[in-house]
């Protein structure tokens, strides 16, 4: 087999590595220090099987690239957070790939989306009507903490960004369109891990992005929950403009 010769010009590192990773490294180098890398990526598929609690994952992009991951252990979060994570991966630009050097926003997406799931999960699942302030309060209550305190994100993401602009940025890009088409495979697989009780038990999905709608029953809870949630964020945003009326 003949060997690769790698061409070289003065002052310039050449390397056989993928000619977008060696470019991504060159423009890093004169970008904005806040900035960081990002598999934003269109994805066409992803195969995704559970072996108590062990993962195999194949993803299939639009361009036919693919990409292994296996995880041999049991994670600390339900497999119901993996599947908010790739629900995250087909919206139009939520950050959601957890294997990113700087995951924070990934993570903190995926549990937005695990939240707000969950909370429809168990109206479904008990048959009763959720709270709606309750619950959103609650979700928002959680997702500061993760923010804040579990996740650092104001001191340790580059943005430094609080939590205010940090949910703001996530319910502009959260769609429910994309929630809904997907909750029945989250629905089904949190039915599962709550029936079992842990993380023992065997499981499987292809999930598409081309996925039509197929939960009727959970599109009003869905949207209900997600504009109370921003309903709230509103109020918070005219809480902050008004000027301080202290003598």
């Amino acid at each position: 087999m003949k060997k690769k010769t790698i061409q070289t010009k003065k002052n310039e590192v050449h390397s056989d590595i993928a000619p977008n990773t060696i470019k991504a490294i060159r423009e890093s180098l004169h970008s904005d220090p806040s900035q960081y890398r990002k598999n934003l990526k269109k994805i066409h598929e992803i195969e995704w099987t559970w072996r108590n609690g062990a993962t195999t994952t194949i993803i299939t992009y639009k361009d036919r690239s693919h990409d292994k991951r296996i995880n041999k252990s049991a994670p600390p979060t339900k497999a119901c957070h993996d599947i908010a994570h790739f629900i995250a991966a087909f919206h139009k630009d939520l950050e959601w790939d957890y294997l990113q050097t700087t995951n924070h926003l990934c993570e903190y997406n995926a549990v937005a989306i695990e939240s707000i799931m969950n909370s429809c999960c168990h109206s479904i699942r008990g048959q009763t009507v959720i709270d709606q302030e309750a619950a959103s309060s609650a979700i928002i209550e959680h997702l500061k903490w993760f923010h804040d305190d579990y996740y650092q994100i104001p001191s340790k993401h580059p943005s430094k960004a609080n939590h205010h602009a940090t949910i703001n940025n996530l319910v502009d890009r959260l769609d429910t369109n994309t929630l809904n088409r997907y909750f029945d495979i989250f629905y089904e697989l949190w039915c599962i891990e709550e029936e079992n009780r842990g993380p023992n038990f065997q499981a499987k999905v292809i999930v598409t992005a081309d996925k039509q709608e197929s939960s009727m029953a959970a599109r009003s809870i869905m949207e209900q929950l997600v504009n109370k949630v921003r309903l709230l964020i509103k109020q918070a945003d005219q809480g902050l403009a008004e000027p301080d009326q202290t003598p």
